[in-house]
């Protein structure tokens, strides 16, 4: 229902020099043919997965076919500011590990302009693709939630940080998506678990855990889902080496 619209924001854009990398996430032959409407004014890269893996591994994919040095990520139910490229190509010249720009969010209450600090999320952040190659980053392929734990070890381990004065994304939430659900299936809780856990050890490798300020934050979500998990009498929690 909005990848067109998405697609859309991408083909108005003042400065078009860019790639277009689509994850179809999964078979749907009206997605497919709602990409392919897009595809000849975008000349994008359609990677179409034989079953649906969810938006971690989804944007790991698109990380991989990425061939250029800088990777930007945008859902399938956001939008970029006609400006958004012209404005990411200058951060570029200036070279960074990655760049905390800022996005519109919409809310029920209208819409909020939200600061390159809230840099947890994906929206409006540029990534230098040799950076997170060079730490092993990649996306835990949970169900939920997977750019959070992604974001703080960027914060770790980027040095070279640039910030966006400008929102380059709208952030649009849908019904379904996982921000506005009240509770996480009690799957999507083991799945994040055990994705926190992960980049919880990618973070000890690198670095001792005396050294890693936001490392902290990692565990607290994770103990915040394990907590949860507990609560609703998840059996796999105690079988998790955790």
């Amino acid at each position: 229902d909005t990848i067109g619209r998405t697609l859309e924001s991408l083909e108005i854009q003042t400065d078009p020099n860019f790639n277009v990398i689509v994850v179809q996430d999964g078979p749907d032959d009206e997605l497919y043919l709602a990409i392919k409407k897009h595809a000849q004014k975008l000349a994008l890269q359609l990677i179409s997965l034989k079953e649906n893996g969810g938006c971690g591994h989804a944007r790991n994919v698109g990380l991989d076919a990425c061939k250029t040095k800088y990777i930007a990520y945008l859902d399938a139910d956001d939008l970029y500011m006609p400006y958004a490229v012209d404005q990411i190509n200058q951060a570029i010249a200036l070279h960074f590990d990655w760049y905390a720009g800022r996005f519109i969010q919409r809310s029920r209450n209208g819409f909020i302009i939200r600061g390159n600090d809230h840099n947890t999320w994906c929206h409006g952040r540029v990534y230098n693709t040799d950076f997170i190659n060079f730490h092993k980053l990649r996306f835990p392929e949970t169900r939920i939630a997977d750019d959070y734990p992604f974001n703080i070890l960027c914060r770790e381990f980027g040095v070279e940080v640039r910030g966006g004065d400008l929102p380059i994304s709208m952030y649009m939430p849908n019904e379904r998506s996982a921000t506005r659900q009240n509770e996480a299936e009690i799957k999507q809780a083991a799945e994040y678990i055990e994705g926190n856990m992960h980049y919880v050890r990618i973070a000890l490798r690198q670095r001792k855990a005396k050294d890693l300020t936001q490392h902290p934050q990692v565990v607290v979500m994770s103990y915040f889902y394990l907590d949860y998990a507990k609560h609703k009498g998840m059996e796999c929690v105690d079988k998790m080496k955790l």
